[in-house]
């Protein structure tokens, strides 16, 4: 089950949030990181583009136009995560997506200098591949805060009030399987942030950006065939993978 972080008030009023773990904020960063990727692409195809157009009109202006080129990828990737969770209230393309939203740990809306202060430390976070670092800290913390979280007085929470089932029952598939033992063996070797990523990744499979999606799914193939040392079909593609994996694990959650 999630987390659940309870706020009292001087009334003793409690409100309840639910925590975001560390799969679902994998899967919002992803979707981040394609959408950050497709700005910077953009402005350094402009800025070739204004550079190439000054040599063929004799303007001197090429080293300018590469300072400036480079001055703003390098804003633009600093100021991505800061920009949006101030402009969306502690969400990005990614949270939105996903259902997560960052805000203050006594429960309120997150302020400018917290959306600035958590991203500065993003680089620490980031240090090991696949924010390894951040990951570390976050699940060592009640609260699954990264240096950033701590830092700043934020948790991450999801703004759904209702578990669901995967969106994998829908699917049409001869291939689906559902296997009983399978979802019992998930159930012992799966740590909680790698179900609630195996989950989370089949429920919102319809929300992630084809680029990032095919590339994603792969890895967890990858990675959750190996954890459970299950033989793979050569016919059966990584998402489908996947899928079979996370209704085999609700169901055997759920005792069904």
């Amino acid at each position: 089950m999630d987390r659940v972080y309870t706020i009292r008030t001087p009334e003793m009023v409690a409100f309840e949030f639910r925590l975001a773990g560390l799969g679902s904020r994998f899967l919002a960063w992803a979707v981040d990181v394609f959408f950050l990727a497709l700005m910077l692409f953009a402005m350094l195809v402009g800025g070739c583009i204004v550079g190439v157009v000054g040599a063929f009109a004799n303007l001197n202006f090429g080293g300018v136009s590469s300072a400036l080129t480079i001055a703003a990828l390098f804003a633009v990737y600093q100021g991505y995560f800061m920009f949006f969770e101030w402009l969306w209230s502690g969400k990005t393309p990614g949270k939105r997506r996903l259902g997560l939203r960052v805000i203050q740990d006594n429960g309120t809306r997150i302020a400018t200098f917290q959306a600035v202060a958590r991203n500065l430390l993003r680089l620490f976070d980031s240090l090991a591949p696949l924010y390894g670092v951040g990951a570390a800290i976050a699940g060592a913390t009640e609260r699954v805060q990264r240096l950033g979280d701590l830092v700043a007085g934020t948790i991450v929470v999801r703004e759904e009030r209702e578990a669901k089932l995967p969106k994998v029952a829908a699917l049409a598939d001869e291939r689906r399987v559902e296997d009983p033992a399978l979802g019992r063996l998930a159930l012992r070797r799966l740590g909680k942030d790698e179900r609630e990523l195996l989950i989370d990744a089949a429920r919102r499979a319809d929300e992630i950006a084809l680029p990032v999606r095919g590339p994603l799914f792969e890895r967890l193939a990858e990675h959750f065939a190996a954890r459970l040392e299950v033989a793979r079909d050569p016919h059966l593609s990584d998402e489908k993978l996947v899928q079979n994996l996370a209704r085999s694990l609700v169901k055997a959650e759920r005792g069904i």
